[in-house]
């Protein structure tokens, strides 16, 4: 793993000698090709969080849990078919910049603070993921550990910018799934192949909502569906990165097939494997821990831990830099109107690098699970899909809109979840949602957007624009 580790630090920081810009550093320069783009994507998608708790989860929930994967997928082929193309003509930054460009400075506000504070809460996951290997390889405490682990992704992604981790991350990106398959093959072989497997799981394995109920299963499925269609940080910045709107559709396509091929097929395989293997009783988190020390050979372990510490190195150094972006160009530039030179950019960056990666550490210390870390940021950032996608494709929803949509859906979500409870056992994405509704619903009695405005962002516009 040392050795491991070592590498990637080497490909990051030679490919980081040519940051001279803050575009060099936060979108490498818009220079990207797809297949690197895409195959960062997927590698940061498929984080250590992903390769850990998402076996555990079907290891615990069985055909529940699919619906989570299934709504990542669909997400997916949703933007890349209707979405990153026009995105990329936009010539923005970061999510906050399109409801800018839609709607107002408020909306972009708004949405940044709500994007940072669950990026924040993803690199978390990250962090707790690596300290669950990093504990047990080295026999120290979950909290050195974690700390060990935000102080390599801080170093890691100050070193390289954009260009050296879209660069690693595709290549850890084939490392990944090259890995899981042949993790499955193996698990699948002790298990006595996938017919002896489906016959000994439960018979509650195969049904939708006996492990979690109906409404759960929903409020799960929404979530992941937000936040890969709009907080998904570092989806953005990679298609924003790619040299034109057609790579960037490449990009999106290759995204999806990857999401597909291994949420929707290796890791479930190797979950319900899982469950037979090891019988009922494994705490969620430790199923993946648990398969390494009962049936993988010591190079397959090897190969599982390789796989799992380069998929966290790339998520959590795609989010840092990401949330970064949008807390220089959104919230320090934008909100507070500041102007700065490129090269106070490019530092004020790095700075908020270091602080994040503090953040996140700290945040590890309240988070019981990795499971309760992802839904609380999927949740959190669900609601953003109705100012974003009903304002790319309908005009009239005035500026107010946004906020408004923004504020009532986030505030509904927090109390929902953290005041009232759930009551009912209902999602907290749910009410969020409602409320997102009601806000934009408001934001239809102001004024229209202008016809100017609007032709920068209608498809019309942007078709004219797709070949630039």
């Amino acid at each position: 793993m040392g050795i491991y580790i070592l590498v990637v630090l080497f490909v990051i920081f030679y490919s980081g000698r040519k940051v001279r810009s803050a575009d060099d550093f936060f979108l490498a320069g818009r220079k990207l090709n797809w297949l690197v783009a895409g195959g960062s994507i997927v590698a940061t998608a498929v984080g250590g969080a992903v390769v850990i708790g998402h076996p555990g989860a079907f290891y615990t929930y069985g055909l529940a849990w699919y619906f989570v994967p299934l709504g990542g997928m669909i997400a997916s082929l949703f933007m890349a078919f209707f979405v990153v193309e026009r995105v990329r003509a936009l010539n923005q930054h970061t999510v906050p910049d399109l409801l800018a460009l839609r709607y107002d400075d408020k909306a972009r506000t708004a949405a940044a603070i709500l994007i940072i504070i669950a990026d924040i809460a993803i690199i978390c996951t990250q962090i707790m993921a690596f300290a669950g290997i990093l504990a047990g390889f080295l026999g120290v405490s979950p909290t050195a550990a974690a700390l060990m682990g935000a102080v390599l992704f801080v170093v890691t992604a100050l070193g390289g910018g954009l260009m050296g981790i879209a660069l690693t991350d595709a290549i850890q990106g084939l490392l990944i799934s090259v890995g899981l398959v042949v993790i499955a093959l193996l698990v699948i072989g002790s298990g006595g192949g996938i017919t002896a497997i489906s016959a000994q799981l439960p018979a509650e394995f195969f049904q939708p909502f006996a492990a979690m109920p109906a409404h759960l299963v929903l409020g799960n499925v929404l979530s992941v569906v937000g936040i890969t269609l709009a907080s998904q940080s570092t989806v953005f910045q990679r298609i924003n990165a790619v040299k034109s709107p057609q790579e960037a559709k490449k990009a999106g396509l290759l995204t999806a097939a990857g999401m597909f091929i291994l949420t929707g097929l290796i890791i479930p395989v190797i979950g319900y494997s899982a469950r037979v293997i090891l019988g009922p009783g494994v705490e969620l988190d430790n199923v993946a821990g648990a398969l390494i020390s009962a049936v993988l050979p010591d190079w397959a372990g090897a190969l599982f831990i390789a796989v799992v510490v380069g998929a966290i190195l790339t998520t959590t150094n795609s989010i840092l830099l990401s949330t970064s972006m949008n807390v220089i160009k959104d919230l320090y530039e934008g909100a507070l109107q500041k102007r700065v030179t490129d090269r106070a950019r490019l530092n004020g960056g790095r700075l908020t690098v270091v602080i994040i990666g503090t953040a996140a550490f700290l945040m590890t210390l309240t988070m019981p699970t990795i499971i309760d870390a992802i839904i609380f940021a999927y949740t959190m950032t669900a609601i953003l899909i109705v100012p974003i996608y009903i304002g790319l494709f309908w005009r009239r929803p005035g500026a107010s809109g946004g906020m408004l949509s923004i504020l009532l859906g986030g505030m509904a979500t927090l109390i929902w979840q953290f005041v009232l409870r759930q009551p009912w056992g209902i999602h907290a994405v749910i009410p969020g949602l409602v409320f997102a509704l009601v806000g934009l619903a408001l934001g239809c009695l102001s004024e229209p957007l202008s016809a100017a405005r609007w032709q920068v962002i209608s498809p019309d516009k942007n078709k004219s624009n797709l070949k630039g």
